[in-house]
């Protein structure tokens, strides 16, 4: 049988440490610099409880799944945004938090939608080859503005083959524009 960790060695180090630069209460107080309501404040400390909770094993990848799934599709300014950097970070981890991704990006709302393109630059490269398709074909013009044109500041070379694809079928001349220089800058 494992004994347990001597909590009290000054080498002793939760896993949350090893992958997250900032300590759990840390992050809650800078979360709370952008967000002021209190139950929206509850629901991204909750995200961050679970991610430290999931790297220190005391949580379920499904768990955390749910909480940070709920935080994007009901939370407001500053919670979905904090929610999508740290399905980011988890998802490095954890790639089956992935389709969580999917689940915005076909979300009815085009609002939801957008939180998906958001963070597109940041998604793993698998993630992304899944979303980019959907999104680029998106039926707002506000969701397939904002993945090019993010995608033209940061570029992503495995983003061209999907951009490449989506440009013979975008009706608007200026987001085909855009989709043009984004090529260019993922090829570059």
């Amino acid at each position: 049988m494992d004994s347990l960790p001597d909590f009290d060695d000054p080498s002793f180090q939760l896993k949350s440490q090893a992958v997250f630069v900032f300590s759990r209460e840390r992050e809650k107080e800078y979360a709370g610099r952008f967000i002021k309501d209190a139950t929206q404040l509850a629901m991204i400390h909750d995200v961050i409880d679970n991610a430290y909770d999931l790297a220190d094993g005391e949580t379920t990848v499904d768990a955390a799944s749910v909480c940070i799934e709920n935080a994007l599709l009901q939370g407001g300014g500053g919670v979905w945004e904090q929610a999508g950097s740290w399905l980011v970070k988890l998802s490095s981890k954890h790639s089956i938090l992935d389709p969580i991704w999917s689940t915005l990006a076909t979300n009815p709302k085009s609002t939801i939608r957008f939180r998906a393109a958001a963070h597109v630059v940041d998604m793993s490269p698998d993630a992304r080859a899944t979303i980019l398709p959907i999104l680029l074909s998106d039926r707002s013009r506000k969701v397939r503005s904002k993945v090019v044109g993010d995608l033209w500041v940061a570029s992503c070379p495995d983003a061209a083959a999907a951009l490449k694809a989506r440009l013979p079928d975008e009706q608007d001349k200026e987001i085909a524009s855009q989709i043009e220089e984004a090529i260019v800058k993922c090829c570059g």
